[in-house]
């Protein structure tokens, strides 16, 4: 199968589970059905079995995946035979149960994703950033707006990039967008990008425009809590968010350790100066350091992407 045929499926794969709300013991799909908790036994030995529960055991004679939560996934050899697409499962498929996660542990799930340097840079002292990541990790990142409920911003990322946030060169839905701030930006991008209103996440709210719907949040010392904020949007009915910057959200949400997972896109590239993309309080012992229950590299292109479970 290639890979726009496997991302359809997977898409389609996510929307039955995320509709679907009883207990998730194994899924089916093949190029004509996919099935939560039955598969077709007359057709079986064309599709493939994703077991998600240890109590069940996947028949020998269909190709299986095994799927641990976000931690790790075991393909069966036959899938992992073909590169391509075993690849594409171990980099996407865990993202189809996110918000299947998310209702079991009654908050949102955060992923968060930059392109950034070998020296661990996100952009030039002057602001420049175009082009750290490369088209394929574009292509990754509108693939992942695709597979989350939200994709989140800082005013910095707004003020600076004037990003569209929308899903553009991949099959999927646009996901729900949302700024986090407590100043006025201008968002004229967003909204001309997208009718969909603009989720503003704030202590307080000032906009007029109706395209803007504001979600407040209380602060401490004039700073949203970044658990708060995944507090906010589970409630609201957003299962899974996308931060995609600037470096000080992300950084934020993982001072909080509200960060479920990491992606780095490394490009093979040294700024020696230029803005750090991660900034942390600072410690004093390696123990202290944020640790990775499971992490995984995938190629990108000509680059690397880092994948790790926090």
């Amino acid at each position: 199968m290639d890979n726009q045929k496997l991302w359809h499926q997977l898409l389609g794969l996510k929307s039955q589970i995320d509709d679907f709300s009883g207990e998730l013991s194994f899924c089916y799909f093949s190029e004509n059905d996919i099935l939560i908790n039955d598969y077709p036994v007359s057709t079986a030995a064309s599709g493939i079995i994703i077991s998600c529960s240890s109590d069940f055991q996947i028949p020998a004679e269909i190709p299986g995946i095994k799927y641990y939560g976000f931690e790790r996934i075991e393909l069966d050899p036959r899938i992992l035979a073909d590169e391509r697409e075993s690849h594409f499962f171990k980099l996407y498929l865990p993202y189809c149960f996110t918000n299947y996660r998310a209702r079991q542990l009654e908050r949102c799930i955060s992923i968060a994703h930059f392109a950034q340097s070998l020296d661990g840079k996100i952009a030039t002292l002057e602001g420049d950033s175009r082009w750290i990541g490369n088209e394929e990790n574009l292509i990754h990142a509108h693939r992942m707006r695709a597979l989350c409920d939200g994709i989140v911003v800082g005013n910095n990322t707004i003020r600076y990039d004037q990003p569209r946030l929308t899903v553009r060169k991949v099959e999927g839905k646009n996901p729900k967008r949302i700024v986090i701030g407590n100043s006025k930006v201008d968002m004229s991008s967003l909204l001309a990008s997208c009718t969909d209103p603009v989720l503003v996440i704030s202590n307080q709210f000032s906009y007029e425009n109706k395209q803007l719907e504001p979600l407040l949040v209380a602060s401490v010392n004039c700073k949203i809590g970044s658990q708060d904020v995944l507090t906010a949007l589970y409630h609201k009915g957003i299962r899974s968010i996308y931060i995609e910057g600037g470096a000080k959200t992300t950084s934020n949400f993982l001072s909080d350790k509200a960060v479920d997972i990491l992606q780095l896109h490394i490009a093979p590239i040294v700024f020696g100066s230029g803005k750090q993309g991660i900034v942390l309080p600072d410690i004093k012992t390696v123990e202290e350091s944020r640790q990775f229950k499971h992490f995984e590299f995938f190629p990108i292109g000509n680059s690397v992407m880092f994948v790790g479970v926090l």
